[in-house]
């Protein structure tokens, strides 16, 4: 064999073969990097959510705290007044506190959560608050191809002592 040929022989490149395996290396690569994007995006969603309800529990425990007196536990009593433009009651303070709370948590703007709700409950020397919420769970198993996406009911719940 001459030099020319043996040139010839180690610059031909790559054969086809070897190029179609490349791009199926690549391609599963870049599909387990989707994969990770999906996720990554539903587990921020869902710490956004947490990181809302916890905000929002603080906001009603600053509220029993500033008003010691009155039974949270119970509903509202009536027409609520708006405590920020009139003097309030203890009670009219409290029926205040509790609908804009549920407001709040209720609207997936200002409470970021879809499908809010807050209540509060007696417990011994305080009150037990609940924050609820819907998280994406995925998709249902036969039903990815159909886009129907599952939800899961999330809650958070914590111990306020109002003095």
């Amino acid at each position: 064999m001459s030099q020319r040929q043996v040139i010839r022989q180690s610059a031909r490149g790559f054969t086809l073969l070897e190029v179609l395996v490349a791009i199926v290396i690549l391609a599963i690569g870049l599909l387990g990097i989707a994969g990770l994007q999906l996720n990554n995006l539903r587990y921020s969603a869902q710490s956004a959510a947490r990181a809302q309800a916890s905000l929002l529990a603080e906001q009603m425990a600053e509220r029993i705290r500033n008003n010691p007196t009155a039974d949270y536990s119970q509903t509202s009593s009536g027409t609520v007044t708006n405590c920020f433009t009139a003097s309030c009651t203890t009670t009219q303070q409290r029926d205040f506190d509790l609908s804009e709370m549920a407001a709040i948590a209720a609207d997936p703007v200002r409470g970021g959560m879809s499908s809010g709700t807050i209540s509060v409950a007696a417990a011994s020397n305080g009150y037990t608050v609940s924050i609820g919420w819907q998280e994406r769970a995925g998709y249902a198993g036969g039903q990815a191809s159909q886009g129907i996406a599952v939800s899961q009911a999330a809650q958070l719940q914590f111990f306020v002592r109002p003095n």
